[in-house]
C-alpha cells in the first residue's frame, strides 16, 4: 500500500488494489476452510500460542492501527449514515455505526485524542 501512495497514479489505483487483496483474502478463506473439513489436523494454532503475541498486541495499540480499524468499520456502513448524537449521548441501543462522515469528523478525532492521552501518560 505504500508503494500506491507516493503518487497521484497510486491514489486512484488503491481502492482496486484494495478491492483485489480482499476477493483474494475470501479466496483464500474458503479454500482453507474446504481443507479443514477434509483433514482437521491442518487446523492452525490459537493465536496466543504463538511466539510473538505480544508484539501483536502491541501493535494493535499504534495510531496506524486503531485509525485503520475504525476505517474499516466505518466503510462497511452506508458513505452518509450519521448516527443520531441524542441517542448515542444517551446509552440508547443504537447499532448505526457511523459511515466515512461519522469516522472523518467524529470517530478520527476521538480515536487521535486518545492516544495522545496515552503517548503523554507512558512518556513521563
Amino acid at each position: 500500500m505504500i508503494l500506491n501512495s507516493k503518487s497521484l497514479w497510486g491514489y486512484i489505483r488503491m481502492p482496486y488494489v484494495l478491492s483485489y487483496i480482499k476477493d483474494k483474502h475470501k479466496q483464500e478463506q474458503k479454500e482453507y476452510q474446504e481443507k479443514i473439513k477434509k483433514n482437521p489436523s491442518l487446523k492452525l494454532p490459537t493465536l496466543e500460542s504463538y511466539r510473538d503475541y505480544k508484539d501483536a498486541l502491541k501493535i494493535k495499540n499504534t495510531l496506524s492501527y486503531q485509525l485503520g480499524e475504525a476505517f474499516i468499520k466505518a466503510k462497511k456502513q452506508n458513505f452518509f449514515k450519521f448516527p443520531i448524537p441524542y441517542l448515542k449521548a444517551n446509552n440508547v441501543n443504537y447499532s448505526g455505526g457511523g459511515g466515512i462522515l461519522w469516522f472523518y469528523f467524529v470517530e478520527s478525532k476521538r480515536i487521535v485524542r486518545e492516544w495522545r492521552g496515552r503517548s503523554k501518560k507512558y512518556s513521563l
